[in-house]
């Protein structure tokens, strides 16, 4: 079943992050509205599952977006930006929202980046070679090398005993790395790796999911300061996972909802650990 949940920010915190944002943060002026058209939202195309291609994009966040947009009744004008992109864009008002596998993190908020959702819930977990029978409990990745992408949650992560080094800017980068054997893993969100497991079935496999790091939550980047907004968007977030949740991740992720169908009773079903639940978004959203 799905791990205990983790506590994203202290009372503390919380109250740091006000006076920030109330007296001197980036989103200390409200604004205009973010959510009339056109929406520019800044998308990645290199996860499946997520979101992939150039023109035609398609995945998960893309059908977030699209959702939102039809709610809004408003254009939605996917850019796609790189992951270490997500903040600057955010900041310097040239994306109205960041749908890109976003992890909500304290740290996230603390640069005055606010989040509405999250629309997903997933481990982190290690992505390696289908042939590779290496990596069957934590002590195996001593002293091997773990790829992440740059910005990501994964690259502030630490494996104990495992040399990662290696950051590039794209996940599709580390798979070259694998695949030439210049590292030994891909270390990000399992359901990020189950999209590449569903591209390339006999080609990697997802292993150790929930060993290493924190579930990510993953919800709509949106500049501090824009509260109303932002709890527009909680709105449509929760319409989205009561009625059009299930049906897009099994569309997008038919790896891991065949792997969590449910059979076996010890791990639960995908929506029992992918499908986030009112009291995280209570806990996680519109924050700024």
């Amino acid at each position: 079943m799905r791990q205990a949940r983790h506590t994203a920010i202290t009372l503390a915190g919380l109250l740091t992050l006000a006076l920030v944002v109330n007296c001197s943060g980036p989103g200390s002026s409200g604004g205009d509205s973010v959510l009339t058209s056109p929406i520019v939202v800044g998308t990645v195309n290199d996860a499946p599952g997520f979101d992939t291609g150039t023109i035609n994009q398609s995945g998960f966040d893309i059908d977030v977006m699209k959702n939102i947009g039809a709610a809004q009744n408003a254009k939605t004008v996917s850019t796609i930006i790189d992951y270490a992109s997500r903040e600057s864009g955010l900041l310097d008002g040239s994306l109205k929202l960041v749908i890109a596998t976003y992890s909500i993190t304290p740290e996230r908020n603390q640069k005055g980046i606010d989040f509405a959702g999250p629309y997903m819930v997933s481990p982190q977990a290690l992505l390696v070679r289908a042939d590779d029978k290496r990596f069957t409990h934590k002590a195996a990745l001593k002293d091997k090398s773990v790829c992440t992408v740059e910005g990501s949650t994964g690259s502030r992560t630490k494996i104990p005993g495992a040399n990662m080094a290696t950051q590039v800017q794209t996940t599709q980068d580390c798979l070259n790395l694998l695949d030439r054997s210049d590292t030994d893993a891909v270390f990000s969100d399992a359901l990020i790796l189950y999209g590449y497991v569903n591209s390339n079935p006999t080609k990697y496999q997802v292993v150790l999911p929930g060993v290493f790091g924190e579930l990510q939550y993953t919800g709509i980047g949106i500049l501090g300061g824009h509260h109303a907004d932002c709890a527009k968007l909680d709105e449509l977030v929760s319409a989205f996972l009561d009625n059009q949740w299930a049906q897009d991740f099994k569309n997008n992720f038919p790896v891991a909802a065949q792997k969590y169908s449910g059979a076996d009773t010890s791990t639960g079903d995908y929506q029992s650990i992918f499908k986030p639940t009112a009291q995280d978004m209570q806990r996680l959203s519109c924050k700024l």
